[in-house]
């Protein structure tokens, strides 16, 4: 929302005070955190990608007939015959990852229990999280290498992949990203709650891991704009000559709970959605419909 900054500096006082009983919403963020919920786009059958399914045959031929009665659409820039391929590419991405996760990859929490360590959650590419929202720091390896360099000795930096983006890139990404010394993949099917509480906090350019460390009470560190960057829980790089103060400063965090709570008081009296940062809408007419609705509801406040 556009006076979110605004009501949340509004209400931050009023919570401190205690003049604003906060007893509901941390109930709710207990709630959420202890149900494991994840954003509805990973609970999606198709977050997960899939060699192959019957409806894609459907999905193929109703592309070949939208893509020959109109070739300057904008979903239709791949010529139908390339497609094929592209599949068949995905499918040995894929299967590179995995063979490459079972080589250099963590699989569980188990091992980490001595460890002090940050956690980067890929980002889906391209997307507007990162070429919008992160502006100039959008390269995530060359954002990993930074933060390589800028971490205490005794810290390592957990790499978690987007799902819906395994098989969509080559294995030498991973590979340059797994090439410092401090930096290890972890198995994308770990339980994304379980690893934030034993972790130092997240660093991300905009991830929804970053609402969700704040449930667990851990800092974040952003290299992009998003609308949690108002509170004092997390860093927001701007130089990345700052970067290794920051994250010295975000491991040495104590945590501002009331500060965490009035943000999520914001957040639940400025969106009408769940958890206002997690989408709901499934793309249905219905949720189409809702959504049209208040985007005409915006225009004419």
């Amino acid at each position: 929302p556009d006076d979110f900054r605004e009501k949340f500096s509004e209400f931050l006082p009023l919570v401190k005070k205690g003049e604003i009983d906060v007893t509901q919403v941390e109930n709710e963020i207990v709630r959420y955190a202890n149900s494991r919920k994840r954003p509805s786009y990973m609970g999606s059958p198709d977050a997960s990608y899939r060699a192959f399914r019957v409806k894609d045959f459907k999905v193929f031929f109703q592309y070949l007939s939208n893509y020959l009665h109109d070739r300057n659409g904008i979903h239709y820039e791949w010529n139908p015959l390339l497609i094929p391929f592209y599949r068949v590419q995905k499918i040995l991405r894929k299967k590179r990852y995995h063979k490459f996760l079972s080589q250099e990859g963590l699989t569980d929490t188990q091992s980490l229990k001595n460890m002090n360590y940050l956690i980067y959650p890929l980002h889906f590419e391209p997307e507007s999280s990162t070429l919008i929202q992160g502006r100039w720091f959008n390269d995530q390896r060359k954002i990993i290498e930074m933060i390589s360099k800028s971490m205490p000795i005794n810290t390592v930096l957990l790499v978690k992949e987007h799902m819906p983006s395994i098989g969509r890139r080559p294995l030498n990404y991973y590979k340059d990203v797994a090439c410092h010394h401090n930096v290890f993949f972890i198995d994308h099917r770990v339980d994304t709650y379980s690893l934030i509480e034993g972790s130092k906090g997240v660093i991300a350019i905009s991830s929804t891991m970053g609402i969700e460390a704040l449930m667990l009470k851990k800092p974040v560190m952003t290299f992009g704009e998003r609308f949690y960057n108002v509170s004092n829980n997390v860093y927001k790089i701007t130089n990345f000559r700052t970067i290794d103060a920051q994250i010295t400063a975000m491991i040495n965090h104590e945590f501002d709970w009331l500060d965490a709570l009035a943000f999520f008081y914001t957040l639940f009296q400025t969106s009408e959605e769940d958890m206002g940062f997690l989408s709901s809408f499934d793309y249905s007419h219905e949720d189409l419909h809702k959504l049209a609705h208040k985007v005409e509801v915006f225009l004419t406040k």
